[in-house]
């Protein structure tokens, strides 16, 4: 069975004689956590496995694209380390943006924003529900939610519907 270090030779010269400039466009068979598998085009197809989706100098996360299955990336040879990253694709999936402790992260169908703390979607839900919930004292002394409590009921699930 060959050794790591061999494999990553081998695939070094595969790429230098296929891609020369340690670039190439490839297909996306599937995507994990933190990396994905692509597969070459052509006569011999060729499968890339733990292909980088975010930065690989340190382990902080700051900028993480996740590429849809099926679609193309350009993968890019971190210098001579036998190490791939993402560097460009042609439709994603989601996306993660990480500053300090705040994160901002994007699917196909929701958005969520949020620090260690909070975050928007229970903010934004909380805050209807209170609203909802105010009761006026009227001047014969009765009490009562405003009429328009079914309003901010309706804008809890839209919420729910948009953020995560």
């Amino acid at each position: 069975m060959p050794s790591d270090s061999n494999v990553r030779e081998a695939l070094i010269d595969f790429i230098k004689q296929h891609a020369g400039s340690g670039n190439m466009l490839v297909k996306v068979k599937s995507v994990g956590n933190n990396t994905c598998t692509v597969v070459t085009e052509g006569e011999q197809p060729l499968e890339i496995e733990n292909i980088q989706l975010r930065t690989v100098v340190d382990n902080t996360e700051a900028i993480t694209i996740y590429p849809a299955k099926d679609s193309y990336v350009l993968i890019e040879q971190i210098e001579e380390s036998g190490y791939w990253i993402v560097t460009s694709c042609q439709q994603i999936q989601k996306f993660r943006i990480k500053v300090g402790s705040a994160l901002y992260e994007q699917d196909t169908t929701h958005i969520s924003i949020k620090n260690e703390v909070e975050s928007l979607k229970d903010i934004l839900t909380e805050l209807c529900s209170a609203i909802a919930q105010i009761t006026v004292t009227a001047p014969n002394g009765v009490t009562s939610v405003p009429i328009n409590a079914s309003v901010f009921s309706a804008l809890s699930t839209r919420i729910a519907n948009l953020l995560k």
